[in-house]
């Protein structure tokens, strides 16, 4: 399984970067997403450490929230949306697939606690549906969603998710 995984998620990362870099032409950041670039001639490193902090604490606010809401939403589904509901609704390839990969966008999880969650489904989802699991929530889940409708476009969003969505899904139907 880890070699089917990481073989599935080079395979999304090519595909996906492939298509993006033909399909989309263009600005990809917001217009208020500004990047402040200082473009003096002496600098000394001391300067550059402050600004490098200051940057930080800059993008650490600016993205925390979403972290924030994500995580909220994802603990709220987690508490109040039965397993047992999404175990009834995926019992083809097809749908099984589709449930798993909704549930690893939904939960939110890091990767290494997903492989974990994922083992628990063996006895219930297919090969396919799991690995849709393991290698789609790394890539697109709802912290992540956020946070790049933030800083980019929508219209980009939108090309990198359903192609990410689809890869993956015809990616786990192959098992």
């Amino acid at each position: 399984m880890p070699i089917f995984r990481s073989i599935g998620a080079l395979v999304v990362a090519f595909a996906v970067g492939i298509l993006i870099a033909y399909r989309y032409k263009g600005n990809p950041f917001k217009e208020s997403y500004h990047h402040h670039h200082h473009h003096e001639e002496k600098t000394t490193v001391l300067q550059k450490v402050w600004r490098t902090l200051e940057h930080a604490v800059e993008e650490f606010f600016s993205m925390g929230k979403y972290l924030v809401i994500g995580s909220l939403i994802a603990a709220a589904v987690q508490t109040y949306v039965k397993t047992a509901t999404l175990v009834s609704i995926g019992q083809g390839p097809v749908s099984s697939s589709f449930v798993m990969m909704t549930l690893s966008f939904i939960l939110s999880l890091c990767s290494e606690a997903d492989a974990f969650i994922a083992s628990s489904f063996r006895t219930t989802f297919s090969t396919g549906s799991l690995l849709a699991f393991l290698v789609f929530g790394p890539m697109v889940d709802i912290k992540n969603l956020l946070m790049m409708l933030a800083t980019f476009k929508k219209r980009l969003v939108f090309m990198i998710v359903s192609s990410v969505f689809a890869v993956v899904f015809v990616y786990s139907l192959l098992f």
